[in-house]
């Protein structure tokens, strides 16, 4: 292969004169936007989607509702193999005596998170607590898909979320590369 000098005030356009692998410079990383030459990096958050809602929801039904369409969040993931880490903060829940309550996010539709508030239960009198949920969830897909916060009563009593309505409820996803 012969070498080409080239003078002070020239260049080389590097995208079509060059071909093969160029290696990374002393000290690079070849990251560029969470990506590795072109492709995302695993554990990368690549895009973070969120809802919120600071009004209170009432229900006595023992059929799951959603707690607000404001808290119903849509997220398309951007490779099959992505994670979403979904972040549910369920905000001051009441109850009244030993009622119970029921908690659940759902991905289009989907259960996949349920958390039943046996625990809740108790003496008489008003309890408001907060339950907070982090977990991964796999969807292995690149449609749309919609997340929801959902809640009911356990026995037919009386249940709130957001009893005070502040701070909000809320519901965070992060896709992450995976």
């Amino acid at each position: 292969m012969a070498l080409t000098r080239i003078g002070l005030n020239q260049s080389i356009n590097l995208a079509s004169n060059v071909t093969g692998t160029l290696p990374i410079a002393n000290g690079g990383t070849a990251i560029t936007s969470g990506f590795i030459n072109g492709t995302a990096t695993p554990g990368k958050v690549l895009q973070v989607q969120s809802g919120s809602h600071s009004s209170q929801a009432t229900t006595t039904s023992t059929s799951f509702q959603d707690v607000s369409t404001d808290v119903n969040v849509s997220l398309t993931c951007s490779a099959t193999s992505s994670k979403v880490l979904i972040i549910a903060r369920f905000h001051e829940l009441y109850l009244n005596g030993s009622h119970n309550l029921k908690l659940r996010v759902t991905a289009g539709g989907t259960q996949i998170m349920r958390f039943d508030g046996a625990a809740l239960t108790g003496a008489s009198g008003e309890k408001v607590i907060g339950e907070t949920n982090v977990f991964v969830y796999s969807p292995s897909s690149t449609s749309a898909i919609e997340y929801k916060m959902q809640f009911a009563s356990q026995n037919g009593s009386e249940v709130r979320v957001n009893q005070h309505s502040n701070p909000a409820v809320s519901l965070v996803l992060m896709e992450i590369a995976g």
